[in-house]
């Protein structure tokens, strides 16, 4: 078994060899004709290259003579097309001479022919004045024959128009009277309507006026809701938030115009916001106001510090300051009338303006023991402090004064 396999290896070996030197034989006789084929080619391209290029030359000898031949008809044909508009051009000169000469013609003979016509029109205006002449002649002469005709009819003529004047005045009051009943018919009628009208415009006007009863009244609850919320929150107190009480009363109504005005613009100048107002009356107004310190200092420590800084003129420029001084100068000027901001109050009198912060236990101390005490009764209060927590504004508001 072992010799058949060795003798079957020995076979194929012997195959393999003679069928490499075969493929070796076989390639270089491939490559001697692969030789040969490319300088067949080659030789045959460059003999069709010369082939070419001389049909080209030849091709092209053809066309220089085919486009000579052309370019000669084309430059014979110009020259033809030019002498003949040159001709044209000649007979067109002639004819424009021509033109003119009898256009000379026939100025001067419409000159002549609007001589001959002015003159007649001339003689035409002299025969129509001679007879317009005669014509206003003839007419002044009927116009007098008229009126002499005319004085021999009037009188009988004046008693027919009278009676036709009569009849025509019978029949206009006649109209008169037939308008006059429909426009009483007429006024009846709108009278009625009208009268629905009014009842049902009082029907209107009672609901609306119902209505409008019940809204104030109902705007009065909430009202008294809304107060009775916030003198509880006044009471609750706090420091960095919480809810003030304030107001304005002047004994002036033009100061109780300007007033609230720059009481406002201070409100939005220091963290304070307001969110209720309540009007007492024409010189008296109430407002409850939202403290909103971003740093979590008291309103009592920030706005001492602004009352104090009012009457010193070094005092540093900060937030609210200028707004205060600008309504204690109203307030000052409009005076008497008290302001207050939370525990700030200041008290215009006829001979001093003061102000002074109060705390939450001498805010209660007023003669109703409420938060929402009158802003008189909070000046009132200004007494009992002592004279070190009072600032006395007078002295600075006069030299602004003067």
């Amino acid at each position: 078994m072992t010799i058949l396999l060795a003798l079957a290896v020995a076979t194929v070996a012997v195959a393999s060899s003679f069928m490499a030197v075969r493929f070796r034989s076989n390639t270089r006789q491939n490559a001697t004709l692969l030789e040969q084929a490319k300088e067949q080619m080659a030789a045959q391209c460059t003999e069709q290259v010369q082939q070419a290029e001389r049909r080209l030359s030849v091709q092209n000898d053809q066309e220089r003579r085919v486009w000579s031949d052309a370019l000669n008809s084309v430059r014979q044909d110009t020259q033809g097309r030019v002498s003949r508009l040159g001709e044209q051009t000649r007979q067109n000169r002639d004819r424009l001479e021509e033109d003119g000469r009898t256009t000379g013609q026939l100025r001067s003979d419409l000159q002549a022919e609007a001589q001959e016509r002015q003159v007649t029109i001339h003689q035409l205006r002299a025969d129509l004045q001679n007879e317009t002449q005669e014509r206003q002649l003839a007419l002044q002469q009927l116009r007098d024959g008229l009126r002499s005709e005319m004085v021999s009819q009037v009188s009988d003529g004046t008693q027919r128009v009278t009676e036709r004047a009569e009849q025509q005045l019978a029949q206009a009051a006649r109209e008169i009277y037939a308008r006059a009943a429909q426009a009483e018919t007429a006024l009846a009628t709108m009278q009625g309507e009208l009268a629905d009208h009014r009842q049902r415009a009082d029907r209107q006007l009672a609901d609306v006026a119902s209505d409008i009863a019940y809204i104030d009244q109902r705007l009065g609850d909430v009202r008294r809701h809304v107060r009775r919320r916030l003198d509880y929150e006044v009471l609750a107190g706090g420091a960095a938030r919480r809810v003030l009480a304030g107001g304005i009363c002047t004994g002036q109504a033009a100061a109780a115009d300007i007033l609230p005005l720059l009481y406002e613009d201070f409100c939005h100048a220091v963290p304070l916001e307001i969110v209720f107002r309540e009007p007492r009356s024409r010189t008296d107004e109430r407002f409850y106001l939202f403290w909103k310190s971003l740093t979590g200092a008291p309103a009592e420590r920030q706005l001492g510090t602004l009352l104090s800084a009012c009457a010193d003129g070094t005092a540093e420029s900060q937030p609210g300051l200028n707004e205060l001084r600008s309504l204690l100068l109203a307030l000052h000027r409009s005076g008497p009338g008290t302001l207050q901001v939370g525990p700030m109050v200041v008290s215009r009198t006829h001979d001093s303006l003061v102000g002074g912060i109060l705390t939450a236990a001498e805010a209660n101390r007023s003669a109703s023991q409420q938060p929402a005490a009158s802003t008189a009764e909070q000046a009132e209060l200004l007494t009992h402090l002592e004279t070190g927590q009072l600032t006395d504004l007078a002295s600075w508001a006069d030299s602004y004064a003067s």
